[in-house]
C-alpha cells in the first residue's frame, strides 16, 4: 500500500507539471483541504496506467496541456489554473465546488 501511495503522489506531481500548475498554489486551495482531497482521489484512482500513458505523451515541458477527461482531479486542476495569483484561493470564493471524495454522513454532521 505504501508503494502505491508514493507512486500515485509522484504521478500527481507529474500531472501538475504537465498541466502547468504551481504546486504551492494548488496546496493553498481551500487552505489545503482541496489538495488533501485531490491526493486521496489520486491514490484511489483506477486509471493509473492510462495516466502514465497520457503523461508519456505529454512531456513536462508542455506545461499547458489540459488535464485528461478520465482524471478524477481534472476539475481540481482546472480550478487551480483559474485561481490566478490569489494568495489563498478557496473553491467557494471562485464560485465552484468540489464534491468531497469520501465524506460520510457523520463527517458532514460534525463539520
Amino acid at each position: 500500500m505504501l508503494q502505491r501511495v508514493l507512486r500515485q503522489a509522484e504521478q500527481m506531481d507529474g500531472m501538475l507539471q504537465r498541466v502547468g500548475i504551481d504546486r504551492v498554489r494548488a496546496v493553498r486551495m481551500d487552505k489545503g483541504m482541496a489538495w488533501y482531497e485531490a491526493r486521496l482521489r489520486c491514490i484511489a484512482c483506477i486509471h493509473d496506467e492510462q495516466c502514465r500513458g497520457w503523461m508519456a505523451e505529454h512531456p513536462s515541458q508542455a506545461s499547458s496541456a489540459p488535464p485528461p477527461a478520465f482524471c478524477p482531479n481534472a476539475e481540481f486542476f482546472r480550478l487551480c489554473k483559474l485561481s490566478g495569483g490569489s494568495h489563498e484561493p478557496t473553491i467557494q470564493s471562485m464560485g465552484r465546488t468540489l464534491a468531497p471524495c469520501h465524506a460520510q454522513p457523520q463527517d458532514v454532521e460534525r463539520a
